[in-house]
């Protein structure tokens, strides 16, 4: 069963009520009389223990899980759209750029490859995309074969970029990208600015 980030966050919500109302059925109810916490656990009047600290370190794990799943794309592993919508306003440089990062003929790979062909390019992108970007920079899947990129520093430029497959295959991308605050100074006005020569770079070679 495939987990979605809606489903983990369900799951951990319903996990913490679980683990308090255990909790506090045993400590704070006459089940038992809680006594000072020594060392990391805590003892009542049982004798039994109560591992507080494994607690605490899985559900700060089913934490990360949930929200590592709310800001991924599945297949790729790369940020998704709703990441994007969040951070982007919590972004202040005083310049930046956004490029759109097209696949080139991605459904012709598709339509003669097979979708499992189609995957691999994808993560294959994104692996690239990684290698010639600064650690900084924010890779971000927008769907199907589109990505964006957030860059500081200005990495990428509108252009094509041609790479090989471990299969050998080669493949194509069209790079359009749009400059804050010389081109457009909002999120929307950059991708418009940013999708439009991105188009114009693939137009071009055709």
């Amino acid at each position: 069963m495939k987990y979605t980030g809606r489903v983990v966050v369900i799951s951990l919500f319903i996990s913490v009520i679980a683990v308090w109302t255990i909790l506090y059925f045993l400590i704070v109810s006459d089940a038992g009389i809680y006594l000072p916490i020594t060392n990391g656990f805590l003892q009542y009047s049982f004798g039994y223990t109560i591992l507080i600290v494994p607690i605490l370190w899985w559900l700060g794990k089913q934490y990360d899980k949930a929200k590592y799943l709310t800001e991924r794309d599945d297949l790729t592993g790369a940020y998704n759209r709703r990441y994007l919508l969040d951070r982007f306003g919590e972004i202040k440089p005083a310049s930046l750029s956004l490029s759109i990062i097209d696949v080139n003929d991605f459904k012709m790979i598709n339509d003669t490859y097979g979708h499992h062909l189609g995957d691999e390019v994808l993560r294959d992108v994104l692996t690239m995309l990684r290698y010639v970007l600064n650690k900084e920079d924010i890779v971000v899947r927008v769907g199907g074969d589109e990505f964006l990129v957030i860059s500081e520093s200005h990495c990428l430029l509108s252009q094509q970029i041609d790479f090989d497959l471990d299969n050998n295959m080669r493949v194509s991308v069209s790079v359009g990208t749009a400059v804050y605050p010389e081109q457009a100074t909002t999120l929307n006005q950059l991708l418009q600015v940013a999708d439009n020569n991105m188009y114009r770079i693939k137009k071009r070679k055709r």
